[in-house]
């Protein structure tokens, strides 16, 4: 919905300077193009950038006062229930002056405190300001959906939607090298921290509070306490009805907008299942837009139009050439704050901007494959015994030969020697023990992922499978959610994720695998329960993920493959290797067809592009 940012000046009380917080909201311009305005008083500065989306009068601009002056809010992201959670408010006398879902936000503050926090289904990081005691309240929704990132000062605190706004409100850039390995091997740096100094996420499920010169922050939701199974005799028919009429009205939910909505379709299953219930809802001139490839073996355009066709959907198909990429490439580097690890996000970027002519909020089909145990990787974790069996003979089947990408990354992984390692890797392109044979300096597990692990094991310790999906919203799904954000909002889109709905991912959580995880199929749930609205060629289809042909990017772009012949000079290379040698070898193997070494080029290239691009080298 917008871009929001504040100077806190707790420590000193030093005065907000004006310029100083419009410079800090206004690098924000892409998140809210519509509108922006800034709040002082005295220590506190307040800013927001307004994508309009609900309420589109003046009357919804931010920050926000309530009527009795006594709170001030700013706030990205939506909530979803506003209007259920506004009608006890007006029934106790509450008088609203807008019809947005920010006001009831307010007032629901102003009624309950923090507590209030559990009613909400949405995605939000807010900040409100209590100007009776002076107390600030920060909170980020249960998945971390919308981003806040913050800076302590030696004045207090700076805090924003994106990490850039930080450097603008004069928080130094300095680059965070003890997290290089997680993030070259592991894509993302899970956990508070990230990959520049002093710079540091507020978890997903947490709260700050400033009071009386004195900082804290706490959690509201822990997925954790939802995940003891619950003794019922809950049939598979009965799961199967409660999530298909919980995800239509997560999807119903997410509709509410005053400006155009649309979908993401990719032409996958949880895209597919996304646009079928927004068929079946009756939404009438719902655009839904795909990227395609020219490149065979990659394009899923054409399921994606018989899903689109089936509910009268209007199809929109967006070829990129590949000889545009270079400039495209270079564009995301600019609006990404950290390293680009996903090889989708570029066109995630694309057709955001292409979809933004028609519409500004589209929904996505991210989080169904860590809810439902969809991916591949997570199959062979679904018998213990048959796994274990595997890992002793790992030597023998890395004999037999197999042209599967999907075949050689399980031999990969099974390399690693344990279902720990398994599930602390299985997300990643890049297998560790190729990294340090490469020379990469060797760093122990982050203390964030290894106390992760612990309470994967102590919740789900007899199930591998439950173990790497709650393990991956934690770390992987973050890096999507991540890339999600700064991608549409890049483009002035909005974007939601019905899969993540609360309602949905508490109960799973508690829920008994074989009631949802059964049979040879992936996602049996969200098959036996919506996969008859689907054309059968969605359901048979293989599982593709999002995949693009950046291997060939990588040989064939002159741009990219004298970069990579050079790639061994780069400064980062020279710091985290033992030696730069190693590294020009297997770049070398890889340019000559090698593609088992693409995890660790394009990961190099994504960690050295972003280098360059934030620390003022040629790009």
């Amino acid at each position: 919905m917008c871009g929001i940012a504040g100077i806190i000046n707790y420590k000193t009380l030093k005065p907000v300077e004006v310029e100083l917080l419009v410079s800090v909201r206004d690098s924000l311009v892409l998140r809210g193009p519509d509108d922006a305005d800034i709040y002082i008083k005295n220590w506190i500065g307040l800013s927001h950038r307004r994508l309009s989306i609900i309420d589109l009068s003046p009357l919804g601009k931010q920050p926000m006062h309530s009527v009795d002056e006594r709170y001030s809010i700013i706030f990205n992201g939506e909530v979803y229930n506003y209007q259920d959670l506004k009608k006890p408010l007006i029934e106790k006398g509450y008088k609203f002056r807008t019809e947005t879902d920010t006001e009831v936000l307010m007032q629901l503050f102003a009624e309950e405190g923090i507590g209030m926090l559990q009613k909400l289904n949405g995605m939000f990081s807010v900040c409100i300001y209590d100007h009776q005691t002076n107390d600030i309240t920060i909170f980020r929704d249960r998945l971390g959906v919308k981003p806040f990132y913050y800076s302590l000062t030696s004045d207090g605190i700076v805090f924003a939607s994106e990490i850039k706004a930080l450097f603008k409100g004069g928080v130094d850039k300095t680059y965070n090298e003890s997290n290089f390995n997680e993030v070259l091997i592991q894509r993302h740096v899970a956990g508070e921290n990230t990959m520049f100094g002093g710079v540091k996420k507020l978890l997903p499920g947490h709260y700050m509070t400033i009071k009386r010169g004195e900082l804290t922050i706490n959690r509201w939701w822990n997925l954790a306490d939802y995940s003891q199974y619950k003794d019922n005799n809950e049939s598979k028919s009965s799961l199967q009805n409660w999530y298909r009429d919980t995800f239509d009205d997560s999807v119903r939910l997410r509709q509410i907008s005053d400006v155009p909505v649309g979908v993401l379709l990719s032409g996958g299953l949880d895209s597919s299942s996304t646009a079928a219930s927004i068929g079946l809802n009756g939404s009438k001139e719902v655009s839904s837009f795909t990227v395609r490839f020219h490149e065979k073996g990659y394009d899923e355009g054409d399921l994606a139009k018989e899903v689109a066709d089936k509910y009268k959907l209007n199809f929109n198909e967006l070829y990129i050439n590949s000889k545009d990429i270079l400039e495209k490439y270079r564009e995301i580097l600019s609006i990404h704050d950290e390293p680009v690890m996903h090889a989708s996000d570029l066109y995630v970027k694309e057709i955001s901007k292409f979809a933004k002519k028609k519409v500004t909020v589209l929904l996505s089909g991210e989080g169904g494959d860590e809810t439902l145990g969809g991916y591949v990787r997570y199959q062979p974790l679904k018998n213990p015994a048959k796994f274990n069996i595997m890992l002793k003979g790992r030597r023998l089947l890395k004999l037999i030969p197999s042209k599967s990408p999907r075949v050689k990354k399980l031999m990969r992984l099974l390399e690693l020697g344990s279902i720990e390692n398994y599930i602390h890797f299985n997300s990643t392109d890049l297998n560790p023990n190729l990294a340090y044979s490469t020379g990469l300096n060797k760093q122990i597990m982050s203390e964030y992922r290894t106390n992760l692990y612990q309470t994967a094991k102590s919740l789900y310790g007899s199930e591998p499978i439950r173990m790497a999906m709650f393990y991956d919203m934690h770390t992987y799904l973050c890096s999507l959610l991540d890339r999600n954000d700064l991608m549409t909002m890049g483009a002035s889109i909005e974007c939601r994720v019905p899969f993540l709905d609360y309602r949905i991912i508490q109960k799973l959580a508690g829920t008994k695998t074989e009631h949802f995880i059964y049979g040879d199929k992936t996602k049996a749930l969200l098959r036996d329960s919506i996969g008859n609205r689907l054309p059968e060629s969605i359901l048979t289809g293989r599982k593709w993920g999002f995949g693009v042909p950046w291997a060939s990017y990588y040989r064939n772009d002159p741009f990219f493959s004298e970069y990579l012949k050079y790639i061994h000079n780069h400064q980062l290379i020279k710091q985290h290797f033992k030696t730069s040698n190693t590294v020009s070898l297997q770049v070398k193997k890889f340019l000559n067809g090698d593609d088992s070494l693409f995890g660790l080029v394009n990961q190099l290239i994504s960690v050295t592009k972003w280098y360059d691009i934030q620390f003022e080298r040629n790009v």
